[in-house]
Order: structure tokens, then sequence, then C-alpha cells
């Protein structure tokens, strides 16, 4: 799913993902809801620019626009599919 074919260094998510990654979000506050937890609120990822660094550790990492792109054109959406607020 993301940009280089190597699972062992920091890349950026593959646009071609960002359904399948939105979606992945939905599932998951499913899976809660189902055992009856609740979020209140929901981060896109945490430390976002880190894995911008091409180094030798797995991480992801999201420039400015592509989080921008990803959270208004499929997370927000998925979300709002799901009965998400």
């Amino acid at each position: 799913m993301k940009d280089i074919n190597d699972t062992t260094k920091a890349s950026r998510l593959d646009d071609q993902y960002y359904e399948v990654y939105a979606n992945y979000y939905v599932s998951f506050l499913d899976a809660y809801s189902e055992e009856n937890v609740e979020f209140w609120g929901l981060t896109p990822q945490n430390e976002p620019d880190h894995g911008l660094e091409y180094g030798f550790f797995n991480s992801m990492g999201w420039y400015p626009s592509e989080m921008l792109e990803w959270i208004v054109g499929y997370l927000g959406p998925a979300l709002d599919a799901a009965g998400y607020e």
C-alpha cells in the first residue's frame, strides 16, 4: 500500500489506496462499536511528517496536501457514509 516496495523503510501511502485506508478506519471504529466502545475524536496519524524521511524504519508519512486530500476526499466521506459524525 506504500509508495515503495519495502516494508522496512519510511514511505508514504500510495494514493491508489486512499479509499482502502479510509475504510480501514471505519472498520476499526465499527469493531469497537460492536463492543460498546465509543470514540469522541479521531486523529489521522501520529507524527505524520516522521515517515517523510526515508530511513531504515517502518513508518508512513504524509505531506500536508496529501493528508488534506485524504481526509476531505476519502476519510470524511467514509465516516459520513458509515454514520459517524
